[in-house]
């Protein structure tokens, strides 16, 4: 199993989703700590690693530091995800 450490930045945005959309996401990063997974990101982003869920609907944004997980971005794919996810870093 990983050490997966969640930003405060991210908990903000986790509890701002709907209730079913926090509790898919659970398993997402359940399944995150006993494997880490995800797309890897370019640009800016080139260290981080993308995890689609419900329906390709929402991201998760990952990056790995040393042996630690660091969980800093959930939220709807929108055509600024970039911008986005770079005000979270």
């Amino acid at each position: 199993m990983v050490v997966v450490e969640y930003t405060p930045k991210f908990k903000k945005l986790f509890y701002k989703l709907p209730i079913n959309i926090q509790e898919i996401a659970r398993k997402v990063l359940d399944r995150l700590e006993q494997q880490p997974f995800g797309d890897r990101l370019t640009g800016s982003l080139r260290d981080s690693y993308s995890i689609h869920f419900y329906g390709n609907r929402y991201r998760i944004v990952w990056t790995k530091v040393n042996d630690k997980i660091i969980v800093y971005y959930i939220g709807k794919r929108t055509d600024h995800f970039y911008e986005d996810v770079s005000k979270y870093l």
